[in-house]
């Protein structure tokens, strides 16, 4: 697991600490009540408060973007389902031992599951690889994917990432778009020239090239983080050629763009780049096509899959690899390595962050 500790309590600042003492507040208060006030309304009164108190400061961002109603929802779903938890659990215990035993299981289990979401997962960044084959190869090639890095403060968990992927010594370095997510332009700027200053220290390339799209959380000067890199930024639709790999990158619009129309430019081994993966639902001859956006929805659930991909693609293509496109031709998209910022909650569940390899091999 890549968890640096100390980054992650960094990177909150103060508010780790605020978390911590409301939370140990919120539980101690509660367990001390349930037990003398179990049979009084006073017992859904002071829980309420407490919970409404407990969230409000779990939502606010204290030090970055105040009070968020979001962000209390998500908390919510975790805080009161506890709280609810515990009161019915009080409740029908000794009476019903069955009920109360349901609710106390999950009285244990959704404080795992928030500790889960919104500390642990986020930063366990996994390393996927895929192995597929085309005829147009006469040699294997390995390409790296690197999406969705949608940071507001860059740090170690970023540098490793960038370190991560070239330690997988790729022939060939993409990312679809979404490198900075902040709050104001004068953050941006700084975060744009930061990542920038990253793909220098960090001597980003690859034998092949590496070749960049804009995203939809970034501006205009977007291709400014990548002057004077290795990585060449693509702002129009256009094909590259590198050795006998075509490359097409696109615009942002043009990969929301589902009767979007890509023809092939030679006999080469093409690989269609765009940000969101709607492109793949229009006429794309390329054999194969390379996306991020959905963060794999960000939260999944079992037997469900992702609630929320902001795509027009089925859920069931939110991430990895699709097969069905037509003969020699892949989707692949990956679940990014950050995480929607900006009010939205700052979690992950069932949906690991992730650098996509992709191994492509000539075929017989």
């Amino acid at each position: 697991m890549s968890l640096n500790w100390f980054d992650w309590v960094q990177d909150r600042g103060p508010q780790t600490l605020i978390y911590l003492a409301a939370l140990v507040v919120f539980l101690t208060s509660l367990g001390w009540n349930l037990p003398r006030y179990r049979n009084s309304v006073f017992t859904y009164f002071f829980a309420a408060i407490l919970y409404i108190v407990w969230a409000v400061v779990l939502a606010s961002k204290l030090s970055i973007d105040g009070f968020d109603f979001l962000r209390l929802l998500s908390f919510g779903v975790f805080g009161g389902g506890f709280v609810l938890s515990c009161l019915l659990t009080a409740f029908a215990w000794p009476r019903f031992k069955v009920i109360a035993i349901f609710f106390g299981f999950w009285i244990v289990l959704l404080p795992l599951i928030a500790i889960d979401a919104f500390i642990l997962e986020p930063h366990d960044l996994q390393i996927t690889h895929y192995a597929i084959q085309s005829k147009r190869l006469t040699k294997p090639l390995r390409i790296a994917v690197l999406t969705d890095l949608q940071t507001d403060r860059l740090g170690a968990y970023e540098r490793d990432a960038m370190r991560r992927m070239l330690a997988e010594k790729p022939d060939l370095i993409v990312f679809p778009g979404d490198y900075i997510q902040a709050l104001d332009a004068n953050s941006c700027w700084m975060e744009m020239m930061k990542l920038r200053q990253l793909l220098l220290d960090e001597h980003v390339t690859a034998p092949l090239g590496a070749f960049a799209v804009h995203g939809n959380t970034e501006n205009d000067q977007w291709t400014r983080i990548f002057e004077g890199t290795s990585v060449q930024a693509v702002e129009k639709l256009k094909t590259l050629t590198t050795a006998n790999i075509d490359v097409t990158g696109m615009t942002l619009a043009d990969s929301f763009n589902t009767h979007l129309v890509v023809p092939r430019k030679s006999e080469n081994f093409h690989i269609a780049l765009g940000h969101a993966p709607d492109f793949s639902l229009g006429r794309i001859d390329a054999d194969i096509l390379i996306a991020g956006h959905t963060h794999g929805g960000q939260v999944q659930i079992p037997m469900v899959g992702p609630l929320l991909t902001l795509s027009e693609v089925p859920n069931n293509w939110a991430a990895g690899v699709l097969q069905e496109l037509g003969p020699g031709k892949h989707l692949v998209v990956s679940r990014g390595v950050g995480m929607e910022r900006f009010h939205a909650p700052r979690l992950r569940f069932l949906c690991k962050p992730e650098i996509v390899i992709i191994d492509v091999a000539p075929a017989n």
